[in-house]
């Protein structure tokens, strides 16, 4: 008898499941069982409230992959569901629990329950992205901060890396490279998550009105630096292999 595949193993995010899995992205076709299709809807989620994205232009791609004006003047304010909602700020709120228990014995009062969850919901699904899993922790971690609420966007990720007043910094050319970062950060996040050029195209043109209108930058200079040298590595870094050692880590990449 053939063995069954192993969990995310190249079988489970093969060709033959892409439509499955655009399909299945869209509001009206809630995934149940597969880790990857969620993880993309909770990321697509934080990408557009990040950038403002206009929630019904961004709804009506995923459903009908096809952009229609009109639908602005839906009051739509997010494309996941009461219980996705709910499970993400869950998610989110044993990330930041998770990340004050790195150090020395806290970690070993940490739940497998807790790890388990967020490993399989975030840590392993970024591998399979090819996404920088550190990264992914800390962005998600913000969510249960702002839950995507209006009053709160100053808990966004990049909104917290802006400096205050934002006027006397924009133009510093160390801010700049720093926002330049998270910038080109967020660029692969919605490259990754985006389940067609569609959805892609809304949160891309989102993105750019954000960096030219709200944080009046016109040119982010572009700055190549080893992901290992940003701060956010530095604790966050710690959470992802404590969670999926290198190892791990390495067989799940080689399974893809």
């Amino acid at each position: 008898m053939d063995k069954p595949p192993p969990p995310y193993s190249a079988t489970a995010i093969s060709q033959n499941d892409t439509l499955r899995r655009e399909t299945a992205i869209s509001k009206n076709h809630t995934p149940q069982r597969d880790p990857v299709i969620q993880f993309r809807r909770y990321l697509l989620e934080i990408m557009a409230f990040t950038f403002q994205a206009d929630f019904a232009l961004l709804d009506c791609a995923l459903d009908q992959h096809t952009l229609s004006t009109s639908a602005s003047i839906s009051t739509t304010n997010s494309i996941l569901t009461e219980d996705e909602r709910f499970e993400l700020l869950r998610l989110a709120r044993t990330i930041k629990d998770l990340y004050g228990k790195t150090r020395g014995y806290q970690w070993l009062n940490t739940l497998d329950s807790d790890r388990s969850a967020v490993t399989d919901a975030i840590a392993k699904p970024a591998v399979i992205l090819s996404l920088d899993g550190s990264y992914i922790l800390q962005l998600i971690s913000t969510y249960a901060d702002h839950q995507c609420d209006e009053t709160k966007r100053k808990h966004t990720l990049i909104s917290l890396s802006l400096p205050y007043p934002l006027r006397l910094f924009r133009h510093l050319t160390p801010f700049l490279y720093s926002l330049g970062h998270h910038l080109d950060s967020h660029a692969r996040i919605i490259a990754a998550t985006a389940p067609h050029e569609e959805v892609r195209i809304v949160l891309g043109n989102a993105m750019k009105v954000f960096q030219e209108e709200e944080l009046g930058i016109k040119k982010v200079p572009y700055f190549w630096v080893n992901d290992d040298l940003w701060p956010h590595r530095f604790g966050w870094y710690h959470v992802y292999k404590a969670l999926l050692p290198t190892e791990e880590d390495l067989s799940i990449y080689l399974e893809i």
